[in-house]
């Protein structure tokens, strides 16, 4: 259903690999991936989260099923490892599932994040079957953040959230809960509105145990009324503070705060 083609960055042109038809790495949805720099080292460059879509026709209608797998290749488009994951659905603009390279001690690691887990899989062994750590999660995640190191421990922390408001601290070490909030403002039910809370990290000084979170909110209501909650919070290893925020409350709100984590001068 997909073609992956590899593109030269200088001219824009198709690079050929040795498999397939030359240029397409696989048919499959590539969901994310990331790619390991070092190209002459006879070791994997490639791992994508792809996934194969199956189209599912009923009486009165239509969806896709999806089986995804991480899947390991060389730059050549030879592919070498792939193991199959149980996800579900498959959305585009989803930041769950996702893979992410992550920093353990110096050496790059191979950080897996879906609904319900997060694995940090050991690069050491491209077979993937001896990771770090594997932490299950008991509620519905829909977004994982890289953080500073807050503990101060050299490996950079984690913040997870979920589609209720509900921010896990998770000390990047051993995936260990340190700290759990909600970012809801008190007079919101969630019983009756469709939340959608999505976060990123303002960049600030390295070292100082505090780490400076935006927060998204758009809560909807049956009647068509829309809430949007902006905040920005500070984080340490035992407390968050609100210290700026806007909040909208009407119909068809267009509102929205992005961070350019660059220096304006």
């Amino acid at each position: 259903m997909y073609t992956n083609h590899l593109i030269n960055g200088n001219n824009g042109e198709d690079l050929s690999i040795l498999a397939g038809d030359g240029i397409n790495f696989t048919n499959f949805y590539i969901h994310d991936l990331v790619s390991i720099e070092d190209l002459s080292d006879q070791r994997e460059d490639l791992i994508m989260l792809e996934s194969e879509a199956t189209e599912i026709v009923e009486e009165d209608h239509t969806w896709f099923e999806y089986n995804t797998s991480l899947t390991t290749y060389f730059i050549n488009g030879t592919k070498t490892n792939s193991i199959p994951l149980h996800i579900g659905d498959i959305w585009d603009r989803s930041k769950v599932p996702d893979i992410e390279l992550f920093n353990y001690y110096g050496e790059p690691h191979l950080l897996y994040i879906d609904s319900f887990s997060l694995i940090l899989f050991n690069m050491s062994m491209f077979n993937f079957l001896d990771p770090i750590y594997n932490i299950t999660f008991n509620e519905d995640i829909n977004q994982c953040l890289i953080i500073e190191d807050l503990n101060l421990d050299g490996v950079s922390d984690m913040l997870t959230s979920n589609w209720k408001g509900k921010m896990f601290l998770l000390n990047g070490n051993n995936g260990e809960i340190i700290m759990e909030f909600t970012i809801l403002p008190e007079d919101i039910n969630l019983e009756e509105t469709h939340s959608e809370i999505y976060i990123i990290e303002i960049h600030s000084a390295e070292g100082d145990g505090i780490s400076y979170i935006l927060s998204n909110g758009n809560y909807r209501y049956d009647d068509g009324i829309e809430e949007k909650v902006m905040q920005v919070y500070s984080l340490d290893l035992t407390s968050e503070n609100v210290t700026w925020e806007i909040i909208k409350h009407g119909e068809d709100i267009e509102a929205e705060v992005f961070v350019l984590n660059q220096l304006m001068k």
